[in-house]
């Protein structure tokens, strides 16, 4: 029999009984900013296991959530800003990308990776710093890369990947992403060779 729901709490709202129970079972969830901040908050609030925050566009979370994200996913401009909604005030401009993830560290977030396009990533936890490469690939369409480097890196740690190996492995298929033109279309599947990080170096 199904549950009754009062409108402002609707079956598939983060409240409703079917969402709730996605986000409080689930190993993994992954969020990210364009969704409504009140949604956005409740769902890292429920949320039972490992949370992983693309934070595109950074939105202004209470630092305790911020703190849930194992990983936070950002760009150069989303580390400071994010840094900034931590602190509450705005980062040193002179701060280095690898500064701004140590930071991000030091203020309670679990693991942050940043994008940095061909220059690869930069990946941080509390145990240090690593750089992951991005592979040297003929760039044709670069529309939906991002997009593709989290989602490659949801999959490689929901298959049990550590946190570097999932953005090495995410690197690849951003890379190929920036090959062909469109979003969607431009992704790899399981059968497609994807760039070799050996051809490109931080």
């Amino acid at each position: 029999m199904s549950q009754e729901h009062s409108p402002s709490d609707p079956p598939y709202s983060i409240g409703g009984s079917r969402l709730r129970a996605e986000v409080t079972t689930s190993d993994l969830i992954v969020l990210q900013g364009e969704i409504p901040i009140d949604g956005l908050s409740r769902a890292i609030e429920l949320a039972n296991h490992r949370v992983v925050l693309n934070l595109a566009p950074v939105v202004d979370l209470p630092s305790y959530l911020l703190s849930r994200a194992d990983p936070l996913i950002v760009n150069e401009h989303e580390g400071r800003l994010a840094l900034g909604v931590m602190t509450g005030t705005d980062p040193d401009a002179s701060l280095s990308d690898e500064d701004v993830l140590q930071r991000l560290i030091e203020h309670g977030v679990r693991s942050v990776i940043m994008t940095r396009g061909e220059q690869g990533a930069l990946v941080a936890d509390r145990d240090g710093l690593a750089a992951v490469p991005s592979p040297k690939v003929k760039v044709v369409d670069t529309t939906g890369a991002g997009d593709a480097f989290v989602g490659a890196t949801v999959a490689a740690l929901a298959e049990g990947s550590t946190l570097i190996d999932a953005a090495r492995f995410a690197a690849r298929v951003g890379a190929y992403a920036c090959t062909g033109r469109g979003a969607q279309p431009s992704y790899p599947d399981s059968a497609s060779p994807l760039p070799d990080q050996r051809q490109g170096a931080l």
